[in-house]
């Protein structure tokens, strides 16, 4: 009983011995391939001179090729008259076999092409909707040629389940890896449309205590680790609980537009809501409150390409900060 190596051996002779080794039978018959691509042009248009002007050819060297064509075939293609030409039934039967033959071709070339680079970037929906996404033109022409893929997590554990290449997340300073870029750091304000600050005559120094007795717009925390109301009214002496809310999201980007649609006060994380800030759709209507021990960092997967983290990092660097 032969080997695994003899048995391959003999089956690779067997498919070679099978085979003869001889140009396809295509191309013993019509010696000049491209004579088919001139036909189908031809037979697209129904008109020579038509199929000229695609080519690049002159009618009479079209009218050569297809001529040609017939002969080596033995085949009229082509009913001919005066001012006109009209595909036959062995033209129309032939028109068929030749776009089959080249759709099949196409297919095989997508199959050996090389697939372009994909680059998956993670982030949450909030910080998507509100800073990354309106500069996402920007961003795709740093890429150049790598396709940008962008994956939104909601939850940490989801981010953790997920698979991509690089993530913009609020992380605890002491417990990112090594290579991980530092963006800005975790800071909250309280902020509300114009026109609801001014009904309620909010400013900048509004008492917290003031703040509690309005409908305050809350973020469920579960499994994010984000400054929330409780958080800012401990650093003010207060206590407050989930339960006082007047309306709990779990998307941050969809409190800022309850904000700015005047459904009450939203607590706004600085860098993200600064382009609000900046236009006038939302106000400060309280105090700030930083968080020393988390920021917002540009974290690199393991078998990330360090060049294309390199690429984002920089234009991370260079986009932060700017107003559009």
């Amino acid at each position: 009983m032969p080997s695994f190596v003899d048995l391959s051996l003999t089956l690779s002779h067997a498919t070679t011995m099978s085979r003869p080794n001889k140009s396809h039978r295509l191309l013993q018959r019509v010696r000049r391939i491209q004579l088919f691509a001139i036909f189908e042009v031809a037979a697209r248009h129904v008109s020579f001179t038509a199929a000229a002007e695609e080519l690049g050819l002159t009618q009479s060297g079209v009218s050569r090729q297809i001529s040609e064509l017939e002969r080596v075939i033995d085949r009229r293609l082509f009913d001919r008259s005066a001012n006109q030409v009209r595909l036959n039934p062995d033209g129309r039967a032939l028109l068929v076999a030749v776009e089959a033959g080249f759709d099949e071709i196409d297919r095989g070339l997508d199959l050996i092409a090389p697939s372009p680079e994909t680059f998956v970037l993670a982030a949450n929906p909030g910080f998507a909707a509100v800073w990354l996404v309106p500069r996402l033109h920007s961003l795709r022409l740093a890429f150049g040629e790598v396709q940008l893929q962008l994956h939104l997590f909601d939850r940490d554990q989801e981010l953790r389940d997920s698979q991509w290449d690089a993530a913009i997340h609020l992380s605890a300073n002491d417990q990112v890896p090594d290579d991980a870029v530092h963006l800005f750091g975790e800071a909250v304000q309280p902020v509300a449309s114009p026109g609801f600050a001014e009904h309620h005559g909010l400013t900048t120094t509004t008492d917290p205590a003031r703040l509690r007795q309005l409908d305050l717009l809350h973020l469920d925390n579960r499994d994010r680790q984000w400054l929330g109301w409780p958080e800012w009214f401990a650093a003010n002496g207060l206590a407050w609980s989930s339960k006082e809310a007047s309306i709990t999201y779990n998307n941050h980007a969809l409190i800022i537009e309850g904000a700015m649609a005047g459904r009450g006060v939203a607590l706004g994380w600085s860098g993200l809501v600064d382009p609000a800030l900046a236009d006038r759709r939302l106000v400060t209507v309280g105090v700030p409150v930083e968080n020393p021990a988390t920021s917002y960092h540009l974290i690199p997967s393991q078998q990330s390409s360090k060049h294309h983290v390199m690429l984002l990092a920089r234009w991370l660097e260079e986009t932060l900060g700017v107003t559009d």
